[in-house]
């Protein structure tokens, strides 16, 4: 069987740091744009993101505000 890779995506955004972590880095920013989600900005805690077909989980790996984004799975 394939393993699927991981799909990523670089851009650059003409905004201050903190303004982008807000949109990026938050529950209520993540729902803006991508989907519905229970994160916490708790390392090593759980949380799903509610998809079109079912709630898909993830778990975040490690926290470097705002200098990286969440790292999750």
């Amino acid at each position: 069987m394939n393993e699927l890779k991981d799909i990523q995506q670089s851009i650059i955004l003409n905004a201050p740091i903190n303004t982008v972590w807000q949109h990026v880095a938050t529950s209520k920013g993540i729902a803006e744009w991508f989907m519905p989600n229970n994160f916490q900005a708790i390392e090593g805690i759980a949380f799903e993101v509610q998809s079109p077909f079912g709630p898909s989980p993830c778990r975040v790996l490690e926290i470097d505000e705002p200098r990286s984004w969440y790292h999750f799975y």
